[in-house]
């Protein structure tokens, strides 16, 4: 959302802690700047042994779409079984170069990030 005083950026980001997202801002030439938001979740070990049990048994019962992970990508697989809870992201927005970037603020709030960042 584009305001007199500054944009702002929301995402859905479900499963993700405040912990588990960066957000920068760096230069691209031509009068613009980039800002970059990205996000890893890593699930516990717990998180992990229970996702690996259940997939052990999707596949012991013939589930197509376990089969189908069995030559995915880790990310794929990690999505897959998170229930798109665990995973990584990266975003990016154009800015323009008139913006206040030592006055960016963020947070993440009931599964949802917020981004506010000011114009000069």
């Amino acid at each position: 959302q584009d305001t007199v005083e500054a944009y702002f950026i929301r995402a859905p980001l479900p499963g993700f802690t405040q912990e588990d997202v960066s957000v920068e801002l760096s230069p691209t030439g031509g009068g613009q700047r980039q800002l970059k938001i990205t996000g890893a979740s890593v699930p516990s070990a717990k998180e992990m042994q229970s996702m690996f049990v259940d997939f052990v048994k999707a596949l012991q019962s013939g589930n197509i779409m376990a089969q189908r992970l069995l030559n995915a990508p880790d990310e794929q697989v990690l999505r897959a079984l998170g229930g798109g809870r665990h995973g990584s992201f990266t975003q990016l927005y154009n800015v323009p170069r008139s913006v206040q970037a030592d006055a960016i603020e963020g947070w993440h709030k009931g599964g949802w990030l917020t981004v506010v960042v000011p114009k000069i």
